[in-house]
């Protein structure tokens, strides 16, 4: 993505855009975005209080989140004093009190528009908590989703934080870590992602990722905001979207006796993953609109 010229045009932005939506107003071409990602009490806020040198996020310490909206704090970058880093701390897709698809919604909104603002995404951070004695159904959910978000060509800009360690012995977590080496993220360090151990609330093994995203010199933007914006998907067309919505329903499908409010919120998410007939037919004549305008503009040249 280049970093001249005007913004770029999200043109179904308007249709996911709510009042409300927490997003960046003073964006800038040069500002570098370091995304926060991972599963609901993965210590997401806790290593983003961490860079700040002070608790500026909400940090939870029960099995509710405390992060359903997106949250960002812009710092001066540690060696360029032109440039700013503004640091993105997500929701996970297990969040306690907002469904998934709403999340999906939510990140969607805040990348899409800052891509649109032509603002450089320097990399993903995504965390994972070592304490956990299995990859649970939640965590595998958050890191295929966060797959399909991201997506191949983007996933060397991506670490991967283990955090908790203080909750393990250190040859337990070493093992599990060596677990995740081999399997479930064996695909990320095939194309190019790192690992790195987050000491809890330690400022420098923070700053010590942050300062392996913004020293590599390539730029580049996730599988969900080019989706979005330069090829002009629907969310629940992106791959992302199609992920989520095959998941729901296959968790809906699997669910043994779910209660009638847990039915009804699955199935209220799925439905924001399809597409309207009437947005589809609007869309449709869009691109023939488009596509009729060119050729007679081919003809009378």
């Amino acid at each position: 993505m280049s970093s001249v010229g005007s913004d770029i045009k999200w043109k179904k932005g308007k249709a996911y855009v709510k009042q409300g939506d927490n997003t960046i107003q003073d964006g800038k071409p040069d500002d570098i975005v370091v995304a926060i990602m991972g599963p609901t009490g993965a210590g997401k806020s806790t290593f983003v209080n961490a860079l700040l040198g002070k608790q500026k996020m909400k940090v939870g310490h029960q099995l509710e989140s405390c992060t359903a909206n997106l949250e960002h704090e812009i710092v001066p970058h540690p060696t360029l004093p032109n440039r700013r880093l503004v640091i993105l701390d997500t929701p996970g897709f297990d969040d306690t009190e907002v469904d998934d698809a709403e999340i999906l919604r939510r990140i969607s909104v805040w990348l899409g528009l800052s891509y649109a603002k032509r603002m450089k995404l320097g990399g993903v951070i995504y965390l994972h908590e070592i304490s956990q004695t299995r990859m649970l159904g939640t965590s595998r959910q958050n890191l295929d989703m966060f797959k399909e978000l991201c997506g191949t060509e983007a996933m060397k800009s991506v670490i991967l934080g283990t955090t908790k360690w203080t909750d393990v012995s250190p040859g337990l977590g070493a093992s599990r870590e060596n677990q995740l080496r081999e399997t479930y993220w064996a695909e990320f360090l095939k194309h190019g992602s790192s690992i790195h151990r987050f000491s809890d609330s330690d400022p420098h093994s923070a700053w010590e990722m942050v300062n392996e995203i913004i020293g590599k010199t390539q730029e580049k933007e996730l599988q969900l905001q080019k989706e979005l914006v330069e090829v002009s998907k629907f969310l629940p067309d992106t791959k992302a979207g199609q992920k989520l919505k095959f998941t729901l329903e296959q968790h809906l499908r699997m669910k043994q006796d779910p209660s009638p409010q847990e039915k009804e919120k699955i199935a209220k998410a799925i439905k924001k993953l399809k597409v309207g007939v009437p947005d589809r037919i609007k869309d449709f004549f869009g691109l023939v609109s488009v596509r009729i305008c060119f050729i007679c503009f081919l003809y009378l040249w």
